[in-house]
């Protein structure tokens, strides 16, 4: 690896210009992360490192080689920095942030990260993948597990988008209004397909068009293999979902089949597959219109367990629909609902 430096500015600038971005969606959404972690470093209220106790007037003058094997906790400190309250609030400082805007925001630093490295930017003895490793384990493990948060009902928002009326001033452009009903059909079929498999953002954006049978004969439901996470593949099974997503096929005017089934419509990436930015956003702007307050994909997940956990399913079961690697963490996830059932069991 080299041992050539350039400052962190000079770098995220070179980033924003080469790296390889999903959509312009993603490219907003990770340079406002960095951003984010800049402010982190800038933090006097939160010197833990040995990198913020260098001298320097703004983060941006520090050089990628200003970072040690004793800041490789950096993401760790990172995300529990978006995690807390302000030491002194600012109208500009949003912090807390939710559990999934800080995956978000630390997958963009990642990115970043990780763009730099391949540079030859970063002194040997920072090791990223042991700093993300670090992360994982020490905060997105231990806040997945006992930050679930349980919904009653998530039905009203998966049906949000199934009967929403254009905007009036859309009715007389023919063109605009096609296009605003693409959104809403695939914004729908998304929605069911989260509800009906359970299944993580990135592995229903990765499906493609070809996975879903569309011929003469309908099949009642589709088993496609995905790749989880730590490469870990398992199979989602798609029922009920299967008539919203033909409907948003069919409204596509016979798309390919090696083309994404979930794509962005915006004129500008027209085609390109629907990055997670957007995908939230779908949930969100359903969840807020309904008044439901902070609702987030993963959530549809907790709620599609419990589906299966109230209709008998084993923890193995569970496991293998969801995909989860652990027995340990399903059993650990939702022990509590698995208590609720075994005494409503014996009950009756």
């Amino acid at each position: 690896m080299s041992n050539s430096s350039v400052t962190l500015e000079e770098s995220f600038r070179i980033y924003q210009q080469q790296a390889n971005f999903r959509s312009q969606h993603t490219l907003l959404a990770y340079r406002r992360a960095v951003e984010l972690f800049f402010d982190f470093l800038d933090d006097r209220s939160a010197k833990i490192l040995p990198i913020q106790h260098k001298t320097y007037v703004t983060a941006c003058q520090l050089s990628t080689q200003d970072f040690s094997a004793q800041d490789q906790s950096v993401l760790l400190h990172f995300a529990q920095w978006l995690a807390q309250e302000p030491h002194k609030p600012k109208r500009s400082d949003k912090r807390p942030y939710a559990f999934a805007t800080i995956e978000l925001r630390v997958a963009g630093v990642h990115h970043w990260l990780s763009f730099i490295q391949s540079q030859g930017w970063l002194p040997e003895g920072f090791d990223l993948a042991v700093a993300y490793q670090q992360y994982r384990d020490d905060f997105l493990v231990e806040r997945s597990n006992s930050h679930v948060v349980f919904v009653d009902d998530l039905s009203p928002l998966v049906r949000y988008y199934d009967h929403l009326e254009p905007p009036r001033h859309l009715l007389k452009d023919e063109a605009r209004l096609a296009r605003w009903e693409l959104v809403r059909l695939r914004n729908r079929a998304f929605l069911h397909c989260l509800a009906d498999t359970g299944g993580r953002v990135s592995e229903l954006l990765s499906l493609n068009v070809g996975d879903i049978p569309t011929g003469s004969v309908l099949r009642k439901s589709v088993t496609i293999t995905v790749v989880g996470k730590s490469n870990h593949p398992y199979e989602i099974h798609i029922q009920s979902a299967l008539p919203t997503i033909r409907a948003y096929i069919f409204q596509r005017k016979t798309p390919k089949n090696d083309e994404p089934l979930f794509i962005s419509h915006d004129q500008r990436y027209e085609g390109a597959r629907m990055s997670r930015v957007v995908a939230w956003r779908i949930v969100r702007r359903a969840a807020k219109a309904l008044g439901m307050g902070e609702v987030s994909p993963q959530m549809f997940r907790h709620w599609r367990a419990l589906q299966l956990i109230a209709s008998g399913a084993t923890p193995q079961e569970v496991r293998d629909i969801l995909g989860h690697r652990s027995l340990e963490t399903v059993r650990s996830l939702y022990a509590d609902a698995w208590s609720q059932q075994n005494t409503q069991s014996n009950i009756e």
